[in-house]
């Protein structure tokens, strides 16, 4: 008996009743509920569900579709967990009759597929084949088609917290569930590009996918990537010239595969004190390295070029300021303007010199 994998999975177990008991017994509250899952089955619960039912996470080989019925099967049962003596009998009725149909909703298993080029698993409100997403799904059972394709204009690949829609907020209002619940039902899918989607899905040694300026990077992902010509999913190999070398044109050729030569995005804004432009302030990123840092110019204006897509912070940086925000962040999956900053001059502390002994 292999008792090093034994004890592996009574600790998968043991954690899983830990967080299980936890979400029962403590109320999904209606604070912020941003969370770093944005690459896992959901943004909020993270990949929780497989890792109950399976005991593991999820690898690249794990079936799209196990994971988002894994997924709404899970929530769907914690949500029925929650007590909700805090609601109407409006709203509860209203909240157990949206429970059954995300039930009937999963077992269906007719989800939605993205198209789009973006390497990140993000929501898709409904796709091109009409196929609608799980929160969708209950818009369109309890207030009707018309509103869920009107949101799906706006906010197809949108997560629930970036979505400012009035007959939204007023659909979630009376719903029965918060706004951390409802984000806790909805998926986000691969993308499903005709068996590129996993190439897509493949991370670069900084995180970050293929860019421009990334050549470095890139080399080393695409000869561990040309390593495997078994895998069913070989279907290009980055020396696309076959000289034996993977070199920048390869590259260039390789990103327009994927749709990854527009793949390079830019943030630019402008830095101000009392309204006029401050100058020679330094704008690094948290996640990256040097080659993305730059300074504002004589009118306070600053411009970052080649950005991949991802999740970032900028933090401002000038002697004898502090700035508002202090540091701002970013999910890039386009070009970003007017990320702006407003520059506080910092006050010189006063010295008492009376007190100095020489």
């Amino acid at each position: 008996m292999n008792w090093s994998k034994a004890a592996g999975d009574w600790i998968w177990r043991i954690l899983g009743i830990v967080i299980l008991v936890g979400f029962v017994h403590s109320p999904i509250l209606d604070e912020p509920f941003l969370h770093p899952f944005y690459d896992a089955v959901n943004a909020v619960v993270g990949d929780e569900s497989y890792v109950q039912k399976f005991g593991e996470l999820p690898d690249q080989n794990a079936s799209e579709q196990v994971r988002i019925q894994t997924h709404l099967a899970y929530v769907e049962g914690l949500l029925r967990t929650q007590g909700m003596d805090h609601l109407t009998r409006e709203e509860q009725n209203r909240r157990l009759s949206l429970l059954d149909h995300l039930g009937t909703y999963w077992q269906a298993g007719q989800f939605p597929q993205r198209r789009d080029a973006v390497p990140q698993r993000r929501p898709c409100f409904i796709d091109d084949a009409g196929n609608i997403c799980a929160v969708g799904y209950l818009i369109e059972q309890s207030a009707g088609r018309d509103l869920a394709e009107r949101i799906n204009k706006k906010y197809q690949y949108a997560y629930l917290w970036d979505m400012q829609d009035d007959a939204l907020t007023e659909w979630v209002g009376e719903s029965g569930f918060s706004p951390k619940e409802l984000a806790m039902i909805q998926p986000g899918y691969d993308a499903d590009l005709g068996g590129w989607g996993r190439v897509l899905y493949i991370m670069l040694p900084n995180g970050q996918t293929p860019c421009k300026v990334d050549f470095e990077d890139f080399v080393a992902f695409a000869l561990a990537f040309n390593a495997t010509p078994a895998d069913p999913n070989f279907n290009i190999r980055a020396d696309t010239n076959s000289d034996g070398i993977v070199s920048f044109p390869d590259f260039i050729a390789f990103a327009q595969v994927f749709g990854l030569s527009g793949g390079c995005f830019q943030v630019s804004g402008k830095i101000t004190q009392a309204g006029l432009g401050l100058e020679n302030v330094a704008l690094n990123f948290v996640e990256l390295d040097e080659r993305w840092n730059v300074v504002t110019d004589s009118l306070g204006a600053y411009e970052i070029k080649d950005l991949p897509w991802g999740d970032f912070h900028i933090v401002p940086q000038k002697l004898g300021y502090v700035f508002s925000p202090d540091t701002l962040e970013l999910r890039i999956f386009g070009n970003r303007v007017n990320q702006n900053f407003e520059a506080i001059p910092v006050q010189p502390l006063l010295v008492d010199r009376s007190d100095i002994r020489e």
